[in-house]
C-alpha cells in the first residue's frame, strides 16, 4: 500500500506560485481549478511504500517471460474460475493502396501566423454584466429594508388639527420620515454555486455605501452555504468569526439562495464537510437545514430577516418561509418600495431553459457571467434567474473563477442542437433556430478583446454548425499546422499547449477539416515517433492524413497479433520465431499504424514502427482498425458442453465429449485470403481461378477429420474399410455426415454442428499461407500421406500454422457447397450455388499418386449419396449455412 499526499507541480507558465495564494482566497477547490488553468499540476508524492496485499484466491504476478504460454480452464464450473478468451468475430476490408503516397497537400505551404500579434486586443474591453435589477429600481426597496423611522421637527398639521378640536395637548406632534438605520446588518452568500450572481452583490454593497455611507454599516460575507464561519465583507485576510444576532431595532438583509439553488445530486468537493453527519446527505438539504437553524437563531431574538434572493419561487423550500422573508431578485420583477408588500410572480416559462440555453452558448469557447446574463436576458421568455444558475453549475460544465466551459464529453451534444441536427422537440427548435444568430452577436461582442487565436475558433465553429465555410477562415487554420510545422518557431510549447485546449473543445464533426488534424498529429508527433499510443478522438480519419503520418513511401505488410498475459502484442512477420511466447490471435495486414477502439468509444493509435502493446479492456470488447482491414474481438467464457478451453502456440481451442470420446475444436479466425492458385502455381487446374474471399465471421474447426471411434460412438457403426479407432471415418457420403452431425448437435444441445464451406475449407488449409501446400511449395510423405497404401491415424503428421492435421491427402473431406465454377471477383462469405449434381470434396487422399492433387486449391466432386474409401469429412460449429 501507498500513502500519498496532494502537491502541486509548476509547469511552464507566466504565472507564478506566489499567484497561488490568491487563488486560495476562493476556496481549495477553485485553487485546483485556478492552479490547473495557470499551467500548474497536482501531483501525488508517495511517503512510504509496503508491501502490496495478495488478495484471497490470486496468486502474485509472476515477472514477465516466466510462465507457459499455455493457459486452459479444465475444471468443471462450479470449480473453476470464470476465464475470459479473447477471439476475432468479425472482420471488414478497406480499399487501400498498396503503398502509400507521401506527397503533400499544396496548401502545407504558405504563411504562418504572426504569434506576436497573438495576445489579448486591448483596443476593446470586456463588457460589463447587466445588473440583475437597475439601481433606480433596487434602491427603495434597500431603503425599506435597511431603514428605520426618524422624528424631526413640528408637525404643523397634525397641532392644528388637535387645537381645533380643543384637544388638550400631552405632546407635540413631530413630523415622522424613513431614513438608513444608524445601523444595520447585511450578508452576502459567496458560496461558488452563485457565482454568477457576486457582480450583483458587490453593486448592491457599492451602491448602499455609496447613498449613507460605511459608518454603521456592518457587511459579512459566508462561503459553502453556513458550513463556514463569517467573515468581514473585503476582509478576507480577517479571521471567521461566528455571526453575532443583531438588536431588535437593527435591520438585516441577507442576500442568498439559502441552499435552494444547489444541484439536487451530491456535491463532490475538494474539501470534504466537517460535519461527518453530512458526508451521505445530499448537499442541498444539508446546506438549507443550515439556513434553517440559522432562521431559528434568529426568530429566538425577535428577528425574521429579509432575503433578497436570486432563486425564483418555483425552487423555494416551503419550510423556510417560517422565518424567513422572501424576495426574488432578478429583471422583471418589481421589488415593493415596502418590504411587507407581496410578491409578483415570473412571467417566464422556464421549462427547458437550461437546455436552451446551453445548446445557444455551445459554440462559445469560454462563456463568462457576462455573458451567461446577456444571453439569458435575450432569453427572457424562456428563462430566469434560477435557470442562470443552473446553467452555471450544470454537470455538464466545469468552471473557474473567470468562466465556465464545456465538458468535452458534451460538446457534441450542445452542438448538434444548435445545428437543430439533435433530438430536439419541434418547438425548441424554432426557438434556437430564431435566436442563435443573436446570440453568435453577443458571443462576439463579449470577446472582441480575447485573442485572436479564440476568436478564430469560435468563428469556424459558427461556419461550421451554420455549414457556412468562409475562405479567410480555413486559411487561418491552415496557417496553424504550417506554424505548428515550421523550423524556426521560437514558442513551440506554448503553441503546442494552446492547441491543445482547442482540440478538446472540438466536436467531432470538425475533425472532417484534413488541416485541423493534420495540426492535431504534428502537435502529438514527438509522442508518435517515441512510440507511444496516441488517444484518438471521435470523429478523426487518420487516413486522411497518411502523407503526413508516413513521411516516406510504405509499403503495407503483415504483422502478427499475439496474446501474452494481459495485453495483445503487435510483432512484425519479419520477427524470427514469432510464436517463441504467447498465442497467436490472429494476423493483421498495415502501414505504419493501427487503431484500438474499445467499446465504450475510447479509441488510441498505435506506430507499427515501434514495439507496440494493445491493452486487453476488462468489460466490454474492442477492435483494431488499421488502413486495410478492421476487426473486432469479443471475450468467451468456457461453454457449459465443452470440457476444456484454453491457448496454445496455434491459438484458441475448446475441447468436448461426447459418448465418452473427446475431440478438440479450432478457433479460425476471420480474415482475407486468395482462393484457388495462381497462373504460376505448377499443375494447377482451370477450376481454380484466383480471386479474394473475405470470411467476415470466425468459426470453430475440429482439428482433425471425424475419427472411426467418434463415428461409432454417435452412429453404432463403421462403415470403413480399413477399421481402426484412430483412423478417419470413411466410406461416407455427404448425406451420411448431415444425419451424423445432426445426431451430434442433438447430443451438446448448445452446439450447432454442420460442414465447412468451401472457403472456410480452403481458407483454414492454407493458414495464412499463399503457396501450393500450408508447409511451402513442395511437401514430403513425412508430411502429407499420399501415394500409399491407406489412410493413416490421424495427428500422426505435422499440423500446420493454425493447429490443423491431415488438411492435405490422407483422406478426402466433405464441404457444403454444391460444385460451380467460382464467381468472378472479389466475394464475401461464399456458399456456393444454389443446387447442382455434386457436393465439393477437398484435400486429396492416399490413394493419390501425384502431390499435385493434394494442394490447397485442389477441388473435386461427388455426388451427395456417394460412399468412396478415401472420402471422409471434418465438422465445424457456426458454419455458414443457406
Amino acid at each position: 500500500m501507498t500513502t500519498e499526499k496532494s502537491s502541486i507541480q509548476h509547469k511552464s507558465t507566466s504565472i507564478g506560485r506566489a499567484d497561488l495564494v490568491e487563488f486560495l482566497f476562493y476556496g481549495e477547490r477553485y485553487l485546483k481549478k485556478m492552479s490547473a488553468f495557470a499551467g500548474f499540476e497536482s501531483i501525488q508524492i508517495e511517503n512510504e511504500q509496503e508491501e502490496e496485499p495478495i488478495e484471497l484466491g490470486k496468486s502474485p504476478s509472476k515477472p514477465d517471460g516466466e510462465g507457459s504460454d499455455i493457459d486452459v480452464n479444465e475444471k468443471p464450473p462450479s470449480q473453476s474460475e470464470k476465464m475470459r478468451f479473447w477471439r476475432a468475430i468479425k472482420y471488414e476490408s478497406k480499399e487501400h493502396e498498396s503503398v502509400v503516397n507521401v506527397e503533400e497537400p499544396e496548401w502545407t505551404k504558405g504563411e504562418i501566423l504572426d504569434t506576436k500579434k497573438g495576445g489579448m486586443n486591448y483596443d476593446k474591453t470586456p463588457p460589463k454584466q447587466y445588473p440583475l435589477v437597475s439601481w433606480p429600481k433596487l434602491w427603495p426597496f434597500l431603503q425599506s429594508v435597511l431603514g428605520a423611522t426618524y422624528q424631526r421637527g413640528i408637525d404643523v398639521k397634525k397641532l392644528i388639527k388637535i387645537v381645533s378640536e380643543i384637544k388638550p395637548i400631552y405632546r407635540v406632534p413631530k413630523k415622522s420620515y424613513r431614513s438608513w438605520a444608524n445601523t444595520c446588518h447585511i450578508v452576502f452568500d459567496f458560496d461558488e454555486r452563485l457565482l454568477t450572481f457576486w457582480d450583483d452583490m458587490n453593486f448592491i454593497y457599492e451602491g448602499i455605501e455609496q447613498l449613507r455611507g460605511s459608518s454603521g454599516l456592518e457587511a459579512y460575507c459566508v462561503e459553502n452555504g453556513l458550513l463556514t464561519k463569517f467573515k468581514k465583507y473585503r476582509r478576507y485576510r480577517e479571521k471567521a468569526e461566528s455571526f453575532i444576532t443583531p438588536q431588535v431595532n437593527e435591520p438585516l438583509l441577507i442576500i442568498s439562495d439559502l441552499g435552494c439553488l444547489e444541484p439536487t445530486e451530491e456535491k463532490s468537493v475538494a474539501e470534504p464537510v466537517q460535519e461527518s453527519d453530512y458526508s451521505n446527505k445530499q448537499m442541498r438539504d444539508v446546506v438549507i437545514e443550515k439556513w434553517l437553524r440559522f432562521g431559528k437563531r434568529l426568530k429566538k431574538k425577535g428577528k425574521k430577516a429579509i432575503v433578497l434572493t436570486p432563486c425564483p419561487p418555483r425552487l423555494w423550500d416551503s419550510r423556510l418561509f417560517s422565518y424567513f422573508n422572501l424576495f426574488w431578485w432578478d429583471r422583471g420583477q418589481r421589488l415593493p418600495f415596502d418590504h411587507r408588500c407581496s410578491l409578483s410572480t415570473s412571467t417566464a416559462n422556464p421549462h427547458n431553459g437550461v437546455d436552451l440555453l446551453l445548446s445557444l452558448l455551445s459554440p462559445a469557447v469560454r462563456i463568462e457571467p457576462s455573458l451567461l446574463r446577456a444571453a439569458r436576458l435575450l432569453l427572457h421568455k424562456y428563462t430566469d434567474s434560477g435557470v442562470e444558475a443552473q446553467v452555471w453549475n450544470h454537470p455538464h460544465v466545469e468552471q473557474n473563477p473567470l468562466a465556465f466551459s464545456y465538458k468535452e464529453s458534451h460538446f457534441d451534444t450542445y452542438r448538434k442542437n444548435f445545428a437543430c441536427e439533435g433530438e430536439l422537440v419541434p418547438e425548441i427548435q424554432k426557438i434556437i433556430e430564431e435566436y442563435r444568430m443573436p446570440v453568435i452577436k453577443i458571443i462576439k461582442e463579449h470577446h472582441a478583446y480575447l485573442p485572436e487565436g479564440v476568436r478564430q475558433e469560435e468563428e469556424w465553429l459558427y461556419e461550421d454548425l451554420l455549414n457556412e465555410e468562409k475562405e479567410e477562415t480555413q486559411e487561418y487554420i491552415k496557417k496553424i499546422f504550417r506554424t505548428m510545422d515550421s523550423d524556426n518557431f521560437d514558442y513551440r510549447e506554448g503553441f503546442k499547449q494552446w492547441f491543445h485546449r482547442v482540440s478538446s473543445r472540438q466536436h467531432k464533426e470538425m475533425w472532417d477539416n484534413e488541416a485541423l488534424l493534420a495540426t492535431w498529429f504534428s502537435n502529438h508527433r514527438e509522442l508518435w515517433e517515441q512510440g507511444s499510443k496516441l488517444p484518438v478522438k471521435e470523429g478523426m480519419d487518420l487516413d486522411k492524413i497518411k502523407w503526413l503520418i508516413n513521411k516516406k513511401e510504405t509499403p503495407a505488410k503483415k504483422y502478427a497479433l499475439i496474446h501474452k498475459g494481459n495485453v495483445f502484442v503487435v510483432e512484425s512477420e519479419n520477427i524470427e520465431q514469432p510464436f517463441s511466447m504467447g498465442s497467436p490471435v490472429i494476423d493483421l495486414t498495415a502501414n505504419t499504424y493501427l487503431e484500438q477502439i474499445y467499446d465504450d468509444g475510447l479509441k488510441y493509435a498505435h506506430n507499427l514502427a515501434h514495439a507496440c502493446e494493445i491493452q486487453i479492456p476488462q468489460q466490454g470488447g474492442f477492435s483494431i482498425e488499421t488502413d486495410c482491414e478492421k476487426v473486432v474481438f469479443k471475450s468467451v467464457e468456457k461453454p457449459s458442453v465443452a470440457i476444456a478451453m484454453g491457448r496454445d502456440r496455434y491459438g484458441l481451442f475448446s475441447d468436448y465429449i461426447v459418448q465418452g470420446v473427446r475431440f478438440r475444436m479450432r478457433w479460425i479466425n476471420p480474415g482475407k485470403f486468395m482462393m484457388g492458385s495462381p497462373e504460376s502455381e505448377v499443375n494447377r487446374r482451370d477450376d481454380e481461378v484466383h480471386h479474394t474471399v473475405i470470411l467476415s465471421s470466425g468459426f470453430w474447426l475440429a482439428d482433425t477429420a471425424c475419427t472411426q471411434e467418434l463415428w461409432q460412438a454417435i452412429m453404432k457403426d463403421n462403415p470403413s474399410r480399413s477399421k481402426e479407432t484412430q483412423l478417419p471415418v470413411e466410406t461416407v457420403s455427404w448425406d451420411d455426415c448431415n444425419t451424423f452431425i445432426d445426431k451430434m448437435s442433438s447430443l451438446l444441445p448448445e452446439c450447432n454442428f454442420s460442414l465447412p464451406t468451401e472457403a472456410q475449407w480452403e481458407y483454414a488449409c492454407r493458414s495464412g499461407i499463399q503457396t501450393a501446400f500450408s508447409f511451402g511449395e513442395n511437401i514430403t510423405q513425412e508430411q502429407v500421406n499420399y501415394n500409399s497404401e491407406q489412410a493413416v491415424e490421424v495427428k500422426s503428421l505435422p499440423c500446420n500454422n493454425w493447429g490443423l492435421y491431415e488438411m492435405h491427402g490422407n483422406v478426402f473431406e466433405w464441404c457444403y457447397d454444391w460444385y460451380d465454377d467460382y464467381q468472378v471477383g472479389s466475394v464475401v462469405d461464399p456458399t456456393g450455388p444454389n443446387d447442382g449434381s455434386g457436393r465439393v470434396i477437398r484435400g486429396g487422399s492416399w490413394g493419390y499418386n501425384s502431390p499435385r492433387l493434394v494442394r490447397s486449391a485442389y477441388r473435386d466432386r461427388y455426388e451427395p449419396g456417394s460412399r468412396v474409401d478415401d472420402i471422409g469429412f471434418r465438422f465445424c460449429l457456426r458454419s455458414q449455412e443457406k
